[in-house]
């Protein structure tokens, strides 16, 4: 149905005339509030007077006076209800947590490193008279001192046990080259001295020869 609707501008102040059609005239007078209208009257019109007394002119621009005109305006469209839209945000991703953890291997104490590497040069040395007896030696000592300060808190029980078993293994060839070192180097001494005894007695009886046979000796002759 088409209603004629008179009233003013909100904003200007000048009068307003138009025709609309509308279900109802509350809906016309909505519509005419949404246009910025103060409506005064709202009044149905029949068909044909209608479509007679139509003056088309266009909305006027805002700021500007308008005299009374006739707006022929589309039906507004039906009035949805308004949708709410539920945008579901995706959850934030759980923070990463790196941990960096340092695993530092334990090394073993100085005594036990010590007593590893008399080990080995015991087993390297081992044929080499004295040497290789007392890096065994110092191996098995230094050992010993490893596990002990290995029962009082530090590293290197391992190390110390694995350096007195590679003594023991090369203390064994360390002490035969040593007592064959020992018993060539007495025999040498004993050699020479019984050089030097000899020639003390060849010296000395070439000296008692020397002495006898200038007693036995004739006196020389006299010049005469």
């Amino acid at each position: 149905m088409r209603y004629a609707i008179r009233g003013a501008d909100r904003e200007t102040g000048s009068d307003i005339e138009l025709t609309t059609e509308a279900n109802s005239e509350a809906e016309a007078r909505e519509w005419a509030n949404r246009r910025g209208i103060l409506v005064s009257e709202v009044v149905a019109m029949a068909g044909k007077l209608a479509k007679r007394n139509q003056i088309v002119h266009a909305p006027p621009p805002i700021g500007k006076v308008q005299t009374r005109a006739a707006v022929i305006e589309a039906p507004p469209p039906a009035a949805q209800a308004p949708q709410i839209v539920y945008v579901h945000a995706p959850a934030p991703a759980a923070p990463v947590v790196t941990q960096t953890v340092n695993v530092h291997q334990a090394k073993p104490g100085g005594i036990a490193r010590m007593a590893l590497l008399c080990s080995i040069l015991a087993l390297l040395f081992c044929w080499v008279p004295a040497i290789g007896l007392i890096a065994a030696s110092l191996a098995v000592l230094f050992g010993i001192f490893g596990i002990i300060a290995a029962a009082l808190g530090t590293k290197g029980a391992g190390y110390s046990i694995i350096a007195i078993l590679i003594a023991l293994v090369a203390f064994v060839p360390a002490t035969i080259f040593t007592g064959a070192g020992l018993a060539g180097m007495g025999a040498s001494a004993a050699a020479s001295r019984d050089a030097a005894r000899r020639d003390s007695d060849r010296q000395d009886a070439i000296r008692r020869r020397d002495e006898r046979n200038a007693l036995t000796q004739p006196p020389p002759p006299s010049g005469r």
